[in-house]
């Protein structure tokens, strides 16, 4: 079963309310409702749609993200580490991707995120496998030994 790897996730909310969409730096403009001001990885506050802890992927494929500290979600825009390559953090991940350490070798990888409920499925057949936490998913695609 994998475990997901959130390290220090310091993404923090910075203000509320009008006229942005999700990736659009909102700073004191603020974002619409649904929507969260988060510095994204590059630095900037930027407007993040809200999730659930239920969701893996949100709507438009990027992971759902805990914000800490708190009970809110994001949809996180994504890093730059790529699928199957090393990550330290669910910070470090592409858009659609979630980090995870899986086998025994101890080493954090990001895999593609799935919902276990099948609301996003895993391409090519492959399963969408529960993490230690039960309500994250990830594809069985890139599992390292």
């Amino acid at each position: 079963m994998g475990k997901l790897v959130w390290g220090a996730i310091a993404l923090g909310v910075v203000a509320g309310c009008t006229g942005h969409t999700a990736g659009r730096e909102c700073g004191a403009s603020g974002c619409p409702i649904d929507y969260e001001c988060v510095y994204a990885s590059d630095g900037v506050a930027r407007c993040m749609a809200s999730c659930t802890i239920n969701e893996t992927v949100c709507d438009d494929g990027s992971a759902c993200l805990p914000l800490q500290p708190g009970p809110t979600h994001v949809c996180y825009l994504g890093g730059n580490v790529a699928i199957g390559q090393a990550c330290t953090s669910a910070l470090d991940c592409t858009h659609t991707g979630v980090c995870l350490r899986v086998g025994t070798s101890g080493q954090a990888a990001c895999f593609v995120g799935c919902n276990l409920d099948g609301t996003h499925a895993c391409s090519g057949g492959y399963p969408c496998m529960p993490t230690s936490d039960g309500n994250t998913g990830y594809c069985g695609t890139n599992v390292m030994p």
